[in-house]
């Protein structure tokens, strides 16, 4: 594509070349302009060749097709086959998005009655940048979170796909309203219509993403603080000097249920080791083995002591290490001499 100064260079079937105008310059260049005294705003589209794809045809030079049995040569069939996949799930920037988003979550998707069972994993929730163009957040813009069981997959897949998409790109007031959303500020400025019920947290320890797909730079909105109050600039703070995060950054009271006591110690199992021996060498057993006919596994856990303000939510380990034997063959008695040997 190039832009041309002139609607009649833009559309002329004609080779365009050369400058016109005083003082002299190019008729069409590749970059749009838009400035007084010097203006290329009329796009001049390229030619393009048209191929039809045909099931008896043979398509070479394609070597990175995984769905091409004979590749780099792909058949007609596979060609058209590749064609509509693309013209169904790709060919704008929402079916993209749709498709994306689509097949990224759709392996988390849990199912507790299934054989054999699988434990929901993540819990999901949708909202898009108009949610609340109307002044209220739009039920069919809007799912709240909750386990990504086959039931919320169902109502996620739904609301997503039935989006049309229009208008600006108000980004910073998209991202606050996902915010206001986390700290519980609900039913009211950009939560309007969200009830209190929608709350996602269930505990202080939660760990929360927000995930934003757009196709642009932002425009509209500014976003707004926890308060209602403008944002500002949230980077260019030095916090040894000059504290920039003093305003409250939620909006429910604080509880038990949440903040817990005080100073209370929570032991976490981060890594695990196994040391093995052969039992009944003359050393005591702690777990009952008997000489030559059992071996000793024990796990070692590496624990992570820090405070959490929620004893509810982040439980305490039990014991920091745990003892199970298991049958074996007698040894050999290179094993009983004390040589090194596999077990």
């Amino acid at each position: 594509m190039r832009f041309c100064k002139t609607q009649a260079d833009a559309l002329t079937p004609s080779l365009v070349t050369g400058t016109s105008g005083s003082p002299a310059t190019a008729r069409c260049q590749s970059k749009f302009v838009n400035s007084l005294g010097f203006t290329y705003i009329n796009a001049r589209y390229g030619l393009f060749t048209r191929e039809n794809i045909t099931s008896a045809g043979s398509y070479t030079n394609r070597p990175d097709r995984v769905d091409c049995t004979s590749k780099p040569t792909c058949s007609g069939a596979e060609e058209q086959q590749n064609y509509a996949r693309w013209w169904a799930y790709y060919r704008t920037r929402i079916q993209m998005t749709k498709t994306v988003a689509g097949r990224s979550f759709v392996g988390f998707i849990g199912n507790t009655s299934s054989t054999p069972p699988k434990p929901n994993r993540l819990r999901v929730g949708l909202i898009t940048i108009h949610a609340a163009d109307s002044g209220s957040v739009s039920t069919s813009k809007y799912l709240k979170i909750a386990n990504f069981d086959t039931a919320q997959a169902s109502s996620f897949y739904t609301t997503l796909y039935a989006q049309v998409p229009s208008g600006g790109t108000p980004l910073q007031e998209a991202l606050s309203r996902a915010g206001w959303i986390f700290a519980g500020k609900l039913g009211t400025g950009l939560t309007n219509g969200i009830p209190a019920a929608d709350d996602p947290m269930q505990s202080s320890c939660q760990r929360n993403f927000s995930i934003l797909q757009t196709d642009g730079y932002w425009n509209g909105a500014n976003g707004q603080t926890i308060s209602g109050g403008a944002i500002a600039n949230r980077d260019n703070f030095n916090p040894l000097i000059v504290p920039p995060y003093t305003s409250p950054m939620v909006d429910r009271p604080t509880t038990g249920t949440y903040d817990g006591a005080p100073n209370i110690i929570v032991t976490k199992k981060v890594t695990t080791t196994e040391t093995q021996s052969i039992c009944g060498q003359g050393l005591a057993d702690s777990c009952g083995c008997t000489k030559n006919n059992n071996k000793r596994i024990r796990d070692i856990l590496t624990t992570e002591r820090r405070r959490s303000p929620s004893p509810t939510a982040c439980k305490r380990a039990t014991s920091p290490c745990s003892i199970r034997c298991r049958r074996k063959a007698a040894p050999s008695a290179a094993a009983r001499a004390g040589r090194p040997r596999s077990l």
